[in-house]
């Protein structure tokens, strides 16, 4: 048995993967954005193990002013990550 974190739970493919999860006799804990999800999403999934609420897409992890590109080089020749696909 595995414990999961599903986002987006509270309808579409996360609420279809938790439940299928929970199905399996996985834990399950689902995500929800706001606490109006989260009852939405434990009520759609009553086998869940708990809901963990949080707007994901509001958190910031880098410094004000930078954008997420900011922080990557271009790949230069040579670079084991750089190769072409088929």
């Amino acid at each position: 048995m595995s414990r999961v974190l599903i986002t987006g739970s509270a309808q579409g493919l996360g609420l279809l993967a938790g439940r299928q999860l929970i199905a399996a006799d996985h834990q399950v804990v689902l995500h929800a954005r706001n606490p109006t999800r989260a009852r939405a999403a434990s009520a759609a999934a009553p086998g869940a193990s708990g809901v963990v609420v949080g707007d994901l897409a509001r958190h910031r992890a880098d410094p004000p002013g930078r954008r997420a590109g900011q922080r990557l080089r271009p790949l230069r020749r040579g670079d084991p990550q750089r190769r072409r696909l088929p």
